[in-house]
């Protein structure tokens, strides 16, 4: 474990010291700094970690909205908890094919060196089961960064291209044919495109594959919209998307219809201190969902000190499910304000990160069985 660890630091200062550097041209000359990266590469290769595997969630979290009370299913759907996963589509994150939202100072890099994009690809992962596996889980709220690249591949991404758009709506689609009473945020909140008509064309692809009428309209369905009221008219996803004209079009919600305040902050304390002032300033009077984002964004710092987002993660999702445990309990003005909980890793603690989210829906309905064991 010391050994990887110190494995860990060497390729996060490496990488830290090629960032700082000016672009490559366009053909490198071979350097004694190439000749440490390949040493860096195969090193980091004789230590690569397989993915931590979680144990089948309990089944109950598969059908959590069609199995909800009906005080739950009567209320305002921006009034409702849903448990949702940070950057979703993440979780199969390889190769070298940057996204709009890498940093440009590290494409050259990342495009020629395996070790760079391999040490970025573990720090654009944040999720580690697939879209899938986290509906199965009790995940309604899906986080979506999508690139269209120049060869016409739609992907979605997170400095690094992950899987295709295609393939994420084929599990979201089989996955409500099997529980078609489901309901599932789908938040395409990042577009990245070389050109402006792939802004419709995006859009258009979610459309057309999930089925237009199981999607609900901006008129129609607004943010006060009921569970109960959405199911009756077969309503199955509610569609964000943050291109404005293309949304109108369309006839889907855009981004003035959620809030997703970023606490931009490493340390568990400030992530915690932020979402509790923004959930208690919420104007639940506002026809608008609510993202809670329970995620801390790394410094320099935490990328030599951890070896991915997902172990840097464990620190704020362990005192993630004591303040969860809090806000059930103490049922103030943050239970009220909760709507949508978004973090990293969401299957971590065995789904009692999950489970203690949903416990806040029977809060708020004043059910007298609102607890989650986090002794377990």
């Amino acid at each position: 474990m010391a050994f990887s660890m110190c494995v860990s630091l060497l390729g996060s200062g490496l990488f830290l010291v090629l960032a700082s550097f000016r672009p490559l041209p366009r053909e490198p000359h071979p350097s004694a700094l190439t000749w440490v990266v390949c040493s860096a590469t195969i090193m980091l290769s004789l230590f690569r970690r397989s993915p931590l595997i979680s144990p089948q969630p309990p089944a109950s979290l598969a059908t959590w909205i069609t199995d909800s009370s009906i005080q739950v299913r009567q209320r305002p759907l921006n009034q409702v908890v849903f448990p949702g996963s940070h950057n979703s589509g993440t979780y199969a994150i390889t190769g070298n094919i940057v996204s709009g939202d890498c940093d440009p100072r590290l494409v050259p890099y990342v495009q020629r060196c395996r070790f760079v994009s391999s040490f970025v690809a573990r720090w654009a992962a944040c999720q580690r089961m697939s879209i899938t596996q986290q509906l199965h889980a009790g995940i309604r709220y899906l986080d979506l960064r999508v690139q269209a690249l120049p060869n016409g591949d739609i992907r979605l991404c997170h400095s690094l291209c992950s899987i295709t758009l295609h393939n994420c709506l084929t599990q979201i689609r089989a996955y409500l044919d099997a529980y078609p009473n489901e309901l599932i945020l789908l938040d395409v909140n990042h577009i990245y495109v070389s050109d402006p008509s792939q802004y419709a064309q995006i859009c258009q692809q979610v459309v057309l594959q999930l089925g237009r009428d199981c999607i609900a309209t901006r008129a129609e369905t607004p943010a006060t919209s009921t569970l109960a009221s959405l199911n009756l008219h077969h309503v199955q996803v509610v569609l964000i998307y943050h291109h404005e004209p293309t949304a109108m079009l369309l006839n889907v919600w855009g981004a003035n219809h959620i809030r997703s305040p970023w606490p931009n902050a490493s340390s568990t304390s400030k992530v915690l201190r932020y979402i509790d002032a923004s959930l208690v300033d919420r104007k639940l009077s506002v026809d608008q969902m609510h993202v809670t984002q329970l995620v801390a964004t790394a410094r320099p710092l935490d990328l030599v000190c951890h070896f991915s987002l997902l172990s840097f993660a464990k620190t704020l999702l362990a005192h993630a499910l004591p303040w969860l445990k809090q806000l059930a309990q103490q049922r103030d003005a943050r239970t009220k304000a909760c709507n949508v909980v978004m973090v990293d890793d969401c299957g971590a603690h065995q789904y009692q990160l999950i489970q203690a989210i949903l416990t806040l829906n029977k809060t708020k309905a004043g059910q007298n069985d609102a607890h989650v064991d986090l002794n377990r």
